[in-house]
């Protein structure tokens, strides 16, 4: 279950998600729809972003504790 810090963390991210699609033009895609619902489908999930390897140029995912 998620806590008010983890709504708080998650609601500063989709403003920055916003603000960025805002700012980087238009895009006919429904890109922020789809970014919010994978993202909360893999927190939910209980799988997050590891810091990237230097060897790799690919996002590593592990599972949180």
């Amino acid at each position: 279950m998620r806590g008010i810090d983890d709504d708080e963390e998650v609601e500063r991210a989709l403003r920055y998600l916003v603000d960025s699609f805002e700012s980087s033009g238009d895009n006919p895609k429904p890109v922020i729809l789809h970014s919010t619902r994978v993202g909360m489908d893999l927190y939910d999930r209980g799988t997050g972003p590891a810091s990237s390897s230097p060897a790799s140029s690919t996002t590593c995912w592990r599972t949180r504790p």
